[in-house]
């Protein structure tokens, strides 16, 4: 398995960086993704999908809780920015 990992990285350059949230309040889950520039960290984009709860907390199953509105918040990026 030794043989099978990846020790270089396979980017030619990094232009734009992003993280991804999520929160909850009451029935509803509050996505959010920020998208910076790289190496300057500037503010790109930000973008929010609030929607409710449709899958109840299993430990282990969270992209089941918040993959469906990580998806839309990702979707509603600006598309001329990446």
């Amino acid at each position: 398995m030794g043989r099978q990992v990846v020790t270089t990285d396979g980017f030619e350059s990094i232009k734009l960086i992003g993280g991804a949230d999520c929160t909850y309040f009451k029935d509803l889950v509050i996505c959010c993704i920020v998208v910076l520039e790289y190496p300057t960290m500037e503010f790109v984009e930000r973008t929010i999908h609030i929607g409710k709860i449709s899958f109840p907390y299993i430990p282990g199953f969270f992209s089941f809780r918040e993959g469906e509105g990580t998806i839309r918040a990702y979707q509603a990026i600006n598309r001329t920015c990446l």
